[in-house]
């Protein structure tokens, strides 16, 4: 019998180590996702996938992906369900947009992109700005109402799933890139608990980077870290926009060592006042961030209604 116990004891000792996971735009969903080699190749399938405590997803270096993650499963007190990056080179990147590169000139220095979009501006009323890219330099264009509006550098409209944009010569010329918001989010906690995001790069998402849930409302969680990440160009500048970096109210959140900048509203917003039922939220630690080019409020906003 004391044997028994003693080996009971040993194996509930051994600590659970998670099941890891690879995913890289060179992958296949059809793969198992447990090593580079049998590497998933989408967020979709991460998103239709369920994970344990402890488990690890780990996302390529220098690689980009186009969709919104939407985080399938939570952790455990003590026990993170942490994504990150494997490889070497720049962090990935969960981008909110879809980039045009080819257009056709519409005379007076306007011109029309060769594929559709959804209008930047009905994802949420009155959000996004798309971004022009020159050189590695980045900016956000300003919206007009209309085509006949286009009159200077920068200007952009949305028309019968189209976007147009002045442009004195072609803008697959003119300008590295423009991207052009698509989703609300990069990534939603779907509010999950105890989740560990660490250099994963988000951007060009209409609404927020990284957010409590695709409702933009708050609810009573705990747990998540994110850290090492580069958030930028979140909502637009031109009207009423928002545009948050990180928007989330979790107690235990520690928010460190990311650079924000160029979010329409804020860079991170604590904010509590779309719940009409109180409760606590306490053990926020916010440090080493860097913060520029913001628009409305800068670095961080908390607002506990």
């Amino acid at each position: 019998m004391k044997r028994i116990i003693i080996i009971l004891l040993l194996i509930l000792s051994i600590p659970v180590y998670g099941t890891n996971y690879y995913v890289k735009t060179a992958g296949n969903d059809s793969n198992t996702g447990q090593s580079d080699g049998q590497a998933w190749a989408t967020i979709s399938k991460v998103n239709a996938s369920t994970f344990s405590p402890g488990d690890s997803i780990f996302f390529n270096c220098g690689d980009t992906w186009r969709e919104t993650l939407e985080v399938p499963s939570d952790g455990e007190a003590g026990t993170n369900l942490y994504f990150g990056k494997y490889g070497t080179g720049a962090n990935p990147r969960i981008l909110g947009s879809k980039a045009t590169t080819t257009w056709t000139d519409q005379g007076s220095n306007v011109w029309k992109s060769d594929i559709t979009f959804t209008s930047p501006r009905s994802l949420y009323p009155n959000y996004a700005d798309i971004v022009f890219n020159e050189g590695g330099t980045e900016r956000f264009g300003i919206y007009q109402s209309n085509t006949a509006s286009l009159n200077a550098a920068y200007e952009w409209t949305w028309s019968s799933n189209y976007i147009y944009v002045y442009s004195t010569s072609d803008p697959a010329s003119a300008y590295t890139g423009i991207e052009v918001q698509q989703r609300r989010f990069c990534i939603s906690t779907n509010d999950n608990g105890y989740l560990h995001f660490n250099s994963i790069d988000v951007g060009y998402s209409a609404d927020a980077g990284y957010d409590s849930n695709n409702d933009h409302t708050i609810s009573d969680v705990d747990g998540v870290i994110i850290e090492n990440c580069e958030i930028q160009f979140i909502g637009g500048i031109t009207g009423q926009q928002y545009g948050f970096g990180v928007a989330m109210a979790y107690s235990n959140m520690t928010i460190r060592n990311n650079e924000f900048h160029h979010c329409g509203r804020r860079a991170i917003s604590v904010n509590m006042e779309y719940n009409a039922s109180p409760w606590t939220v306490e053990n926020i630690l916010i440090e080493d961030n860097s913060f520029h080019h913001g628009s409305h409020t800068t670095s961080l906003d908390m607002t506990v209604n």
